[in-house]
């Protein structure tokens, strides 16, 4: 999270995969507020999304910046929440993980 506005263009990965059905997906611009976070819903769907998962947070750390149940680093704080098939999404609990970071 920033305290500037940013923008960053979305392409879906079926329009170049296979364009004679999802070509007509466009690039589309998304657009984050100040102070606000870009999430991808169900990643934890995919099983291969786990090691590049690990990947991210490993250079997250490598780079100073620590999971919120670690403290903060000498360069920021990464604010995760984690889903499962089981219990699915429920934003409720997303708010009050930011909440505990953002508003202690």
């Amino acid at each position: 999270m920033a305290p500037f506005e940013m923008e960053q263009v979305k392409r879906h990965a079926l329009a170049g995969m296979n364009p004679k059905f999802y070509g007509h997906f466009r690039p589309t611009p998304q657009r984050y507020p100040p102070f606000s976070a870009g999430i991808v819903p169900f990643a934890w769907m995919m099983r291969d999304n786990l090691k590049r998962y690990q990947r991210k947070l490993a250079w997250y750390r490598a780079n100073g910046v620590l999971p919120g149940e670690s403290g903060a680093g000498p360069r920021g704080l990464l604010v995760t929440t984690t889903e499962s098939s089981k219990e699915g999404f429920d934003s409720s609990v997303v708010q009050s993980v930011i909440r505990r970071y953002i508003n202690p």
